[in-house]
């Protein structure tokens, strides 16, 4: 679903979220971050660098990498960085700021869908378990459960992780009658001919709930050894999408958390996940079949120590290598410990668990280092006693390496290697450096600075950006308008809108608050109203402008004193007179000026003398 079709919610009430939204700490919940002057800069999460070219800005609530052109304000960084739909983002920053989106969202067909989502899936979460905890004779319904009870799972582990039962017949359907289009949409119905059908029948239905324990989707393991596939899910939708969510994170932070976790172990299956519960062990399970990047950094945001358990078959051992590489490519820093576990061919942990927990819990202890198991399990792993072996191993690794931010954690890998191969590690790094370092697929092109910006232009709209009530001094916007660049258009629109309150932001709820209190706070609150919405529409603006001039404005701290301002607005006026003057002049010329035209002149006349006059303070 794209944003536009989103825009039922106005601007302004969107502006007000974003705008009360705390755009470092955000950031900074995912990003290592250090204060530069009135900024914070650090690596860019979105490309991969070496030396820190993102920054964040909490006075312009906005974030900018010159690396790759990554931009944008709280809102942005959440849907970009983690891999969020629109809707879901700022429906978290309107709650956050106490902001009731439900009239807007309720006004346009798909938003009314996007609504319905969750409370769809959660009646069919209930329902079904409900069915499973019906006591009605049903032979099916005693199959479901003599299966749980032989995988051991308790009426406790039951009701944790809210496991349900989808059973046969029109009942599911007439349950469910008032969610038919939602349920459908996110494809815990299908529809033929004669119309919808459920999707889950005879299954164990687990939920998937998000990290605050909304059922965003489900799944259905078969109980019918014949009934493909073993496990069913409902589809991707604005409120769940299986890179972003953990299963059993939700509940592994409430029985154990409940807000952040000591450790937690990472397995595969959903029955593995619910093993764990059995052995007082946190656990969560990835929902595709390897790790993302935003599941790491969901782990990370929660819990100090991550320990992954994988099978030790082929595809256990390239999940590990896929997963250690994303280790590699992403950490800055050593807060959270990650390990790793290989069982044995053929083992898995809910099969281990049931049988002899002590004997796993052994496994456990015997867990590696991420980046030991890494270079342990390289292709080229088994080669080490041929000189050849080495050369090819120290290769795929360097490889490898080069894709890591961090410089200590590049050095220790490049210090495994040679105590591997046997080559000096001066030798490794030199060989690393020589390689180029590798585009990642989230950046942006790099915008090419030009020289056709207009510097008193950059310099003023930092000024109005950190400070919207200076768009007074703009007295010709028009004149801006009409004959100014792209940027200088743009401010003489941004500023005749910002004067005429057309884009003022909506009340919060303490400024309403303020305004039934005793005395006179409406201009108080006028002012407040003014400075966020015009800087929140000014950046919004700025943004549709080609990328270089976005580099140009986060390049530099804006001036302060207001006097430089009102000579950057009269030097900037000054120059669409006179090119507003030399083409009247031209028809001049030519005879073919009207009088209105020679009343104008007139009039620009004097209003260059005064640019000239009060433009002369500054250096342009």
């Amino acid at each position: 679903m794209s944003d536009k079709g989103l825009l039922s919610i106005p601007q302004d009430v969107i502006d007000n979220a974003i705008d009360q939204a705390d755009i470092l700490s955000i950031v900074q919940a995912d990003v290592k971050l250090k204060k530069s002057g009135r900024d914070y800069v650090g690596l860019c999460p979105f490309h991969k660098e070496r030396s820190p070219s993102f920054s964040v800005s909490p006075e312009k609530q906005f974030y900018y990498c010159f690396g790759c052109g990554a931009g944008g304000n709280a809102l942005e960084f959440m849907k970009d960085f983690h891999n969020r739909s629109f809707i879901s983002v700022i429906q978290e920053l309107a709650d956050q700021a106490r902001i009731d989106l439900t009239p807007y969202l309720m006004s346009a067909q798909n938003d009314r869908r996007t609504m319905n989502l969750l409370p769809a899936l959660q009646a069919a979460c209930t329902l079904f378990q409900d069915s499973l905890s019906d006591i009605t004779p049903n032979p099916k319904v005693e199959f479901a459960w003599q299966y749980l009870m032989g995988r051991q799972v308790t009426q406790e582990l039951i009701d944790r992780f809210a496991i349900g039962y989808a059973g046969y017949g029109p009942k599911i359907l007439g349950e469910l009658a008032d969610h038919h289009i939602a349920l459908m949409e996110a494809g815990v119905f299908g529809e033929k001919d004669h119309g919808p059908f459920s999707m889950f029948r005879n299954r164990i239905i687990l939920p998937i709930r998000d990290i605050k324990g909304k059922t965003v989707a489900l799944t259905g393991r078969a109980l019918d050894p014949d009934d493909a596939p073993k496990y069913l899910n409902s589809k991707e939708t604005p409120s769940f999408n299986k890179t972003n969510l953990l299963y059993g994170f939700y509940e592994s932070l409430k029985a154990f958390g409940p807000h952040s976790l000591e450790e937690i172990f990472v397995v595969e299956g959903q029955f593995d996940v619910i093993a764990h519960h059995m052995i007082d062990l946190p656990s969560a399970g990835a929902l595709g079949s390897s790790i993302s990047i935003q599941q790491l950094r969901l782990l990370r945001r929660h819990t100090s120590h991550v320990t992954f358990v994988f099978d030790g078959d082929k595809a256990g051992l390239k999940a590990l290598i896929s997963t250690c590489i994303l280790l590699l490519e992403s950490l800055t820093d050593n807060d959270v410990t990650f390990d790793m576990v290989i069982l044995e061919a053929g083992d898995d942990p809910h099969q281990l668990i049931t049988t002899d927990p002590d004997a796993y819990r052994a496994r456990l202890e015997n867990r590696q280092p991420w980046l030991d198991a890494l270079l342990d399990n390289l292709e080229n792993s088994p080669h080490l006693q041929t000189q050849d072996g080495r050369m090819a191993y120290a290769n795929e690794a360097i490889e490898l390496i080069q894709q890591t931010r961090d410089p200590l954690l590049r050095y220790q890998a490049l210090e495994k290697v040679a105590e591997k191969t046997g080559f000096p590690v001066k030798l490794l790094d030199e060989k690393l450096e020589a390689m180029p370092l590798p585009r990642s697929g989230h950046a942006k092109v790099k915008p090419t600075p030009t020289k056709s910006l207009n510097e008193a232009s950059i310099r003023l709209t930092r000024m109005v950006w950190d400070n919207p009530s200076l768009s007074k001094q703009i007295s010709e916007p028009q004149l801006w308008i009409d004959q100014g660049d792209e940027l200088v258009a743009l401010l003489g629109t941004w500023s005749q809108q910002h004067q005429a309150g057309e884009l003022d932001a909506s009340l919060t709820p303490e400024e309403e608050e303020k305004l039934e209190q005793p005395g006179d706070w409406s201009r108080h609150v006028a002012i407040k109203r003014r400075h966020r919405g015009g800087a929140a529409a000014l950046g919004r603006m700025l943004k549709e402008l080609p990328p270089q001039y976005m580099e140009q404005l986060m390049r530099d701290e804006p001036e302060s004193l207001e006097t430089t301002a009102i000579s950057l607005c009269w030097h900037i006026t000054g120059i669409c007179a006179r090119k507003l003057m030399q083409e009247l002049s031209r028809k001049a010329g030519l005879g073919i000026m009207t009088a209105e035209e020679r009343m104008n002149f007139s009039q620009l006349v004097v209003i260059n003398r005064t640019a000239m006059n009060r433009s002369k303070a500054i250096d342009t």
